[in-house]
């Protein structure tokens, strides 16, 4: 079980909330990944207010927020090939799990495995010192030992 951040109807920012979820186990062509840094993108909002129905419309309530993440590998599905567990990967969460949470799904052909050269994720300065506003609402609170905006 961990905490996640989304929402339970489709909405404006203030139907975000935090909520606890039982950590996901990775499908045949999944691999469940521990996140070490979830991309902001503009499509989340557009998820969450269910202007994208046909993207999301189908992955029942409660949906979690965010598709991209980078992290490292703590399981792979049977189909899986060319990862493993331990492998510090990024990827998309096209599989409806959502990433602003502590583990997700990744589709495995939508994958990558990081470079041994390249820096953890979020080590390096972002272009944009916060996500947007219609993201993140001031009246999500971020639960004790989490990192939040």
């Amino acid at each position: 079980m961990s905490t996640v951040l989304g929402y339970r109807t489709f909405g404006a920012a203030d139907v975000q909330e935090f909520f606890d979820r039982p950590d996901p186990s990775p499908g045949p062509a999944e691999v469940l990944i521990r996140v070490a840094a979830a991309g902001v993108n503009p499509l989340d909002h557009l998820l969450r207010s269910g202007h994208v129905r046909d993207m999301n419309g189908h992955v029942p309530f409660p949906q979690v927020l965010g598709m991209e993440a980078a992290g490292t590998v703590l399981a792979v599905g049977a189909e899986v090939t060319g990862l493993g567990v331990g492998d510090r990967v990024t990827g998309f969460a096209l599989t409806g799990a959502g990433t602003y949470a502590r583990t997700t799904l990744l589709l495995a052909e939508s994958t990558a495995r990081i470079p041994d050269g390249c820096r953890r994720p979020g080590r390096r300065p972002s272009p944009s010192p916060a996500p947007p506003r219609s993201t993140l609402s001031t009246s999500s609170r971020c639960p004790p030992g989490h990192r939040c905006w």
